[in-house]
């Protein structure tokens, strides 16, 4: 029954609608332009043969280009 109830709160609450960070400005619900985002993960490399697997970590650079707020490159 306990499994069930935290099912039941976490389904709720992934469903919520959370608009606590919206804004009301033109530029940002037309969605044009520019969007520039670092990256920061790990890698995870599979040694085989060797003592111990790696986890490298990684940088990366995201750059989109948006037409519309649906459609970006």
């Amino acid at each position: 029954m306990k499994k069930l109830s935290l099912f039941i709160l976490f389904a709720l609450l992934a469903i919520t609608n959370l608009v606590a960070q919206e804004h009301n400005n033109e530029e940002h619900i037309s969605g044009k332009g520019f969007r520039i985002a670092a990256v920061l993960g790990h890698t995870y490399i599979n040694s085989d043969g060797m003592d111990g697997n790696l986890y490298i970590p990684s940088w990366g650079l995201d750059i989109d280009y948006w037409f519309n707020h649906k459609w970006g490159i």
